[in-house]
């Protein structure tokens, strides 16, 4: 009822008070509308499945060991209150063959358990999937997209 009141009232204020009725300014009220429905709808979806935090890290290749930016990323991901559970999914560029880039992928997502650890994120709430070079997020066609798919993706649902 609230959001449904500042839409109308947004819509009286900036589209019908203006005498020329431009399409520029409907198309504007339109996307500003369009916005506050989709940042509802997340919010929404936060509250129905819990809050959660998500970062990616990356790798070199051939390189399962995380670099420092790495290293910073997942550290400061360990200072966050209220942790209920850590998904990691590993990943790889399409390099090699299916079985190394699975065993590797596992070598990443491990590296990566082992820094929460030692941070004092307790093993139990950690899950880990390796996928290998099965799910890339580009085509793997030039250094820029291998580099893409090297990569741990870091989900944190919170409490």
């Amino acid at each position: 009822m609230i959001l449904e009141n500042f839409i109308k009232s947004f819509y009286l204020r900036y589209v019908q008070s203006k005498s020329d009725g431009s399409l520029i300014k409907v198309m504007i009220a339109i996307r500003f509308v369009n916005r506050i429905l989709i940042l509802v709808g997340i919010f929404l979806m936060s509250v129905m499945h819990g809050f959660c935090q998500e970062a990616t890290v990356y790798f070199k290749t051939d390189v399962y060991v995380p670099d420092l930016k790495a290293l910073r990323i997942i550290d400061s991901l360990t200072g966050i209150k209220g942790i209920e559970k850590i998904l990691l999914h590993g990943h790889c560029d399409s390099v090699a063959s299916y079985k190394y880039n699975e065993a590797l992928a596992l070598k990443r997502v491990n590296a990566v358990k082992a820094r929460f650890v030692a941070k004092g994120i307790n093993a139990e709430i950690i899950e880990t999937k390796a996928s290998g070079k099965r799910a890339p997020l580009d085509d793997n066609a030039n250094d820029k997209e291998r580099r893409l798919n090297r990569r741990v993706e870091i989900e944190l649902v919170l409490k």
